[in-house]
């Protein structure tokens, strides 16, 4: 709505502003070198002195990003006490989560993209992301009068215990990966809405795959089992790799400031028919009277998952070679959410009770920093 409303702005301003230009018989001056017309609609592509094509020109872009991942459904275990003397476990009076620490991760982005006669825009753009967080704590300490040792009390993560939670230890020792790739093609139109005001509404087809695997390695109580342990710690290995493809769009709109600087802000939205590939689980036998390992499969899932994503920064840009080239910084703070991608919660929950939960979402937020240039 706010978007709408700088628009609308803007284009009721341009309208009255170039209808006084037309009956005072000054004709509406184009843009050349960032100065832009004050007509609504008017081009606002880098307006290039093109010496190899007439209608044609390019440009490459490269992006830093130091972005924050987070999953929903990623909870390990939770601290509890087993009572020495009834040998059962039983909630602590203060109970806290353990989750893997998620740290903030180097990506990168980079883009080529073509304008035709100072319209109509076409891009390509690439993005990388790779990340690993993770834990290794001790159970916390017992400090309730309850006769009893501070344990772990993991989550489903191990499906052969004979009751849900119903498997406790000392030690948590876990890792979650996540590889992300993401192509889009998208197709635009920026326009000066005013004289200030850019709006470059956009759209295309994104593809995107992702990779997640989560490794724990779990150190149980040796008094909490009736069999023998098999030999401690012991490992589950969990997996999944999705690929979806579906339409992109969105609005972008910068605000003109002196000395070639500028505001921007940004919003899209995506729907990408998803397939989950390949969802595994393998596990240690956790004693001797159990399997040697256990594992679970699910394979060729689809699903349909949205995807937001919205963005604030400053960018600055400036002409070069006699109007032939044009230079071009911005930073910008993301916010993006990846709705349902979390299928290893899901696929664990219907292994346990044969009821899945929603995925859990995945969400970023952090920092990218674009260099572009135009030739």
């Amino acid at each position: 709505m706010f978007f709408g409303f700088l628009i609308l702005s803007g284009h009721l301003f341009s309208q009255s502003v170039a209808q006084e230009k037309f009956t005072q018989g000054e004709p509406l001056k184009p843009c050349c070198c960032n100065r832009p017309a004050c007509g609504f609609s008017a081009p606002a592509a880098f307006d290039l002195k093109k010496s190899y094509f007439d209608d044609w020109t390019f440009f490459a872009d490269a992006s830093f990003t130091y972005w924050y991942a987070r999953e929903d459904g990623l909870y390990l275990a939770e601290n509890a006490i087993f009572g020495v003397n009834s040998l059962n476990t039983v909630a602590a009076p203060e109970t806290s989560f353990l989750t893997p620490e998620h740290e903030y991760e180097p990506g990168f982005k980079v883009g080529i993209g073509a304008i035709s006669g100072q319209e109509w825009n076409m891009r390509l753009e690439y993005t990388w992301y790779r990340g690993i967080s993770s834990v290794n704590k001790e159970a916390p300490a017992n400090n309730s009068s309850f006769p009893g040792l501070g344990v772990w009390n993991i989550d489903d993560w191990f499906q052969q215990v004979g009751g849900s939670k119903s498997l406790v230890g000392t030690n948590v020792d876990a890792a979650w990966h996540l590889g992300m790739d993401i192509g889009d093609f998208e197709l635009s139109r920026p326009f000066y809405a005013g004289c200030k005001l850019v709006a470059l509404p956009f759209a295309g087809i994104r593809t995107m795959w992702i990779r997640q695997k989560v490794n724990i390695a779990f150190t149980q109580l040796g008094a909490a089992e009736v069999f023998a342990l098999l030999p401690q710690p012991i490992h589950s290995i969990t997996s999944s790799n999705s690929w979806g493809i579906g339409p992109r769009m969105g609005l972008e709109t910068r605000l003109l400031l002196p000395y070639s600087c500028r505001l921007e802000a940004s919003c899209a939205g995506s729907l990408l028919i998803s397939k989950y590939s390949q969802l595994t689980h393998k596990e240690d036998g956790q004693s001797i009277a159990s399997f040697s390992s256990f594992r679970l499969k699910q394979g060729n899932y689809k699903t349909v998952n949205p995807i937001a994503e919205m963005n604030l920064g400053i960018g600055w840009g400036s002409y070069l070679n006699d109007c032939k080239n044009h230079l071009d910084f911005s930073a910008s703070y993301d916010v993006m959410v990846f709705w349902g991608q979390n299928g290893i919660r899901r696929m664990l929950d219907n292994g346990w009770s044969g009821i899945g939960s929603d995925a859990g979402n995945l969400s970023f937020h952090g920092l990218t920093l674009m260099g572009r240039f135009d030739f």
